[in-house]
């Protein structure tokens, strides 16, 4: 927190801050993160920043991820070249989508291997939070996870309805959008 940010207003001459009350709930992140595509994109944002991986940024990771953006958007790495935005499945950061129903924690471990955390689970979250597909509009269009699946593993994943995907490992379909509309991966009886 800066100095002064704990008064109800900065000590600037001149100036009228908005209370810190009112700061907070403008800056709230979970107001920012209210749909799954944001999440999506803080997730992958900050797994890519995050060059050590222990959750939280460095002045160094903050400095490098920054100036390696902006060189992007300026066409050119840091050494000069042109940005090569062809990135492999195996380059891809491990970012994995919240699963109704399941604890990311373990989405997260690949040594949690059981009748309900399984590979094709980590494919499908990780998908959706590569792709930030909506659930509602996907109904009927599966096709991107499933080619999505197909690249990471699961060569014989198909559209089996509206709402399943086979991911090709003798488990069947699985149905992974809710009447209501949203994702989940019902893989239980």
């Amino acid at each position: 927190m800066h100095p002064g940010l704990e008064d109800e207003k900065a000590q600037v001459p001149g100036a009228t801050l908005p209370r810190k009350r009112e700061r907070e709930d403008r800056m709230s992140i979970n107001s920012i993160a209210s749909n799954l595509t944001t999440q999506n994109l803080i997730q992958r944002t900050m797994a890519a920043a995050d060059v050590d991986g222990n959750g939280q940024l460095s002045k160094d990771e903050f400095s490098s991820f920054f100036t390696t953006l902006l060189e992007g958007l300026a066409g050119k790495t840091s050494a000069g070249s042109a940005v090569n935005a062809n990135v492999t499945a195996a380059d891809e950061p491990l970012v994995f989508a919240p699963v109704p129903g399941f604890d990311t924690g373990k989405i997260n471990d690949p040594l949690k291997n059981n009748e309900k955390y399984t590979p094709a689970l980590r494919v499908f979250s990780r998908g959706l939070a590569a792709l930030g597909l909506d659930a509602a509009v996907s109904r009927g269009n599966l096709q991107p996870l499933v080619d999505y699946a197909k690249q990471r593993g699961f060569p014989n994943a198909k559209t089996v309805s509206d709402d399943k995907i086979d991911f090709g490992d003798g488990r069947g379909g699985i149905d992974v959008i809710t009447a209501g509309g949203t994702w989940w991966f019902q893989n239980q009886p």
